[in-house]
């Protein structure tokens, strides 16, 4: 029997009573789906999964997408589906704080969902923060900036309609790749709209009479003041996400400490 925990009061569940080892059937394939779309993220515990397994899982959620460039590291499995992240065996992403962000929005066909595989985490810090971008939209209305201006009917006012410019360049891209995607998009599946616009990857917002970048400044300012939920993460977790309706950041962490994790995206 499946049994979900929430782990915030915002965003996110834990699967407890799977074993992703083994093949998932119709049925429980049908009520992960649900409570993906309902709890954004799900998380999986004490799962010793190869690549393989990691990959096959992943088909429940959607198509995992081949990465763009060939791995260089020394580890004995590699699927072409996996991306190491990490500071060891040559990982992206290595050391640091990343701010807020969904995966690939500089690409015209974002993926659809990201999974995360904890292999090694540092003693402390590296925790990935969580938010819900359907909360994030539905209350922006009532943003107050800390000088007391009530800009969030501003925003509804001047930035429905209009694109975000999500752009990114990575070590292998000649220049950076650049796709613009609604500022404030409804979700295809749900029909619920979110903020599509995130600090990491969003340089300006689109049309006449607009300081763009000062609305992504605005907008970014405001989604990080709110309340998220931050994993700390134990090796063989696993979570998905909804990569359309969340954003997620990762905090600091000792760069002589070992971190790394396998990732797949999905479309």
């Amino acid at each position: 029997m499946i049994e979900f925990r929430p782990l915030h009061n915002t965003i996110g569940a834990e699967v407890i009573g799977l074993d992703l080892r083994n093949p998932i059937d119709s049925s429980t394939q049908s009520i992960l789906k649900d409570a993906w779309l309902e709890h954004l993220v799900l998380l999986f515990r004490d799962q010793e999964l190869t690549e393989k397994q990691q990959v096959d899982f992943a088909r429940n959620f959607g198509t995992p997408k081949k990465a763009d460039t060939r791995r260089v590291d020394d580890l004995p499995e590699q699927d072409p589906a996996i991306v190491l992240i990490g500071n060891i065996h040559n990982g992206n992403a290595p050391n640091g704080k990343l701010d807020w962000h969904s995966d690939s929005t500089w690409y015209e066909k974002p993926n659809r969902a990201t999974m995360l595989y904890a292999v090694e985490v540092p003693s402390s810090g590296g925790n990935t923060l969580f938010q819900n971008m359907y909360l994030a939209y539905d209350e922006v209305g009532d943003y107050r900036r800390e000088d007391g201006t009530h800009i969030g009917p501003v925003f509804l006012e001047y930035l429905d309609g209009r694109m975000g410019v999500n752009s990114y360049q990575r070590r292998i891209d000649p220049e950076p790749i650049t796709a613009n995607h609604p500022v404030f998009m409804e979700h295809e599946e749900t029909g619920r709209k979110v903020i599509y616009v995130n600090r990491l990857h969003t340089k300006d917002i689109t049309g006449p009479n607009i300081c763009g970048p000062c609305y992504v400044h605005w907008l970014c300012e405001y989604i990080e003041q709110r309340e998220h939920y931050q994993h700390v993460w134990r090796p063989n977790d696993l979570i998905v996400w909804d990569n359309r309706c969340t954003q997620h950041a990762r905090t600091d962490f000792d760069p002589s400490e070992n971190r790394l994790l396998k990732r797949v995206g999905i479309q």
